[in-house]
């Protein structure tokens, strides 16, 4: 990177001039990586501008900047992101925001299983019965049952 900077193939405007701060170019626009140790342990986040104008990169880069001083402080979680919508609260069970429906994830010998469980309605009581219904698959998974099967009445044939 260095040597583009010198041979003048880095635009100004990408360069930080901040140790720990450096652009990544990326189709569209690029990101600042501001990269920090903590504990002899190498942590990084990225900050996006919203756009590829100069005023963006600039701000973007002032906001990497401020980042990188507060996680030298050790004021920065690395990899802080949002909490899901809806919590499981077990391992194995989380929810698939895109999908809508909670993903059911077990260890079946050597081979990772999924299994869907979709709420009859986008409703938190819906959710939640669907939460309940994916905790109780991944118990049955957990005592090594028979590869567990959903048994609602509306996936059943009625033939007896």
């Amino acid at each position: 990177f260095m040597d583009k900077v010198k041979a003048g193939l880095v635009e100004p405007r990408f360069q930080s001039g901040v140790r720990g701060l450096t652009w990544h170019a990326r189709p569209g626009t690029g990101r600042w990586i501001a990269r920090w140790r903590v504990g002899g342990k190498l942590k990084s986040k990225w900050v996006k501008p919203l756009t590829a104008s100069p005023d963006d990169v600039g701000a973007a880069r002032v906001e990497a900047v401020e980042l990188l001083a507060r996680a030298e402080q050790g004021l920065v979680a690395p990899r802080s992101c949002q909490r899901a919508e809806f919590q499981s609260g077990v391992k194995g069970v989380c929810w698939n925001k895109a999908l809508g429906r909670w993903a059911v994830n077990w260890k079946s010998g050597s081979k990772w299983k999924i299994k869907w469980v979709k709420p009859r309605a986008l409703t938190p009581r819906a959710i939640e019965a669907a939460r309940v219904e994916a905790v109780e698959i991944l118990e049955r998974a957990a005592q090594g049952l028979a590869e567990p099967r959903a048994n609602r009445a509306e996936y059943q044939s009625g033939v007896q």
